[in-house]
Parts: C-alpha cells; sequence; structure tokens
C-alpha cells in the first residue's frame, strides 16, 4: 500500500516516459540494489570514528548468507540503536534518519513512516535489522533527490524507478529473490 504513495511520487517526478519503460522480472531488477550509490545525498558529515568501526563490521564478520543479520547488528550497536535484548531501539532509529536525512523532507517523512515505524514483512523474509536497512534503501532509491550522471547510473535510475514501481506486486518470496534469499 505504501509502496503505491511512492510509485505516484515517483511518476509525478520523473519524465513522461516512464509509462514507456518495459516491464522488468524480478532477476532483472536485482541490479537496482546497488542504485543507491548512484544516489546523491549530501548529508550531515559522518563522525570518523563511526566510519572506521563500521568498517570493522564489514572487516570483522564474515557475510556467510544473505539471511545473517550480525553485520547488520554490528553497524546497528555501532550507531547506537540496539537495545539489550538486540531489538531495534525505533526512538534512536528514529533520531538516526532524521539527522541523516533531515535536509530532504521528501525522502525523510516516508523512511520515518515506512522503515522506522512501518510493517518491514514486505521487504522479505530476514532479521528486522536487514529489513530496515532494505526499506531505507529502496526508499533512498525511490526518492533520491539527485542521481549522479554517468551511464552506468543513467541506466540505473531508469530501470529502478520501474522497478520500485512493479514492487508492489511482489510476494514475499519475489522479494526473498530480489535481495538474494
Amino acid at each position: 500500500m505504501y509502496l503505491e504513495k511512492m510509485f505516484t511520487v515517483l511518476f509525478i517526478i520523473t519524465t513522461n516516459g516512464l509509462n514507456a519503460i518495459k516491464a522488468y522480472t524480478v532477476e532483472e531488477c536485482r541490479v537496482i540494489k546497488t542504485s543507491v550509490q548512484c544516489c546523491v545525498i549530501n548529508g550531515p558529515p559522518t563522525d570518523p570514528d563511526t566510519i572506521d568501526d563500521v568498517r570493522k563490521c564489514f572487516e570483522d564478520i564474515p557475510k556467510t548468507d544473505t539471511q545473517n543479520c550480525d553485520i547488520d547488528i554490528c553497524v546497528a550497536q555501532t550507531k547506537g540503536y540496539v537495545t539489550p535484548e538486540n531489538q531495534i531501539n525505533k526512538e534512536v532509529l528514529d533520531e538516526e534518519v532524521a539527522y541523516s536525512f533531515d535536509h530532504i523532507p521528501t525522502l525523510l517523512k516516508p523512511v520515518k513512516e515506512n522503515c522506522v515505524y512501518g510493517d518491514l514483512s514486505r521487504f522479505g523474509s530476514a532479521c528486522e535489522f536487514i529489513l530496515t536497512r532494505r526499506c531505507i534503501h529502496l526508499h533512498m532509491i525511490a526518492f533520491c533527490p539527485e542521481w549522479k550522471s554517468d551511464e552506468m547510473c543513467e541506466y540505473r535510475q531508469t530501470r529502478a524507478l520501474k522497478c520500485v514501481e512493479e514492487m508492489d506486486n511482489y510476494t514475499q518470496a519475489d522479494m526473498d529473490k530480489f535481495w538474494g534469499n
């Protein structure tokens, strides 16, 4: 349902050529997972110590499968939004999201509503930390204020906008397939 709202915004902010873009399969849409690196978001500076600590999460924890939450939990602990019960502290995550996206209200509101406080089951079957990351990444793609203008990013932007639109019809199994589960 909320993805439908996202698509309405996408349709308004994209060119009229959007309707002419072909439908893509789940496999063809998988390329957009990395499209977030094509989104230009000039936000507040990140503390260099936090960057080093987050980097250590990726270096110290082997990525055994796409369902392993250890890296996502490590990143969340580094950023301070994990409860003692290994759950997401929504209030702290809300503050982190506000700090990161306050300068982009068109992204801030849907991320808070859908990724911090919304139903994450739409993003597949994984732990809450992975589902939250997936939600934020897809919203960054859908509401990206500016795309890099290189050839690869232009290709991904066109495909990403159509694929995000089609995700409203994905089943949970489709989402798991999309994310590589």
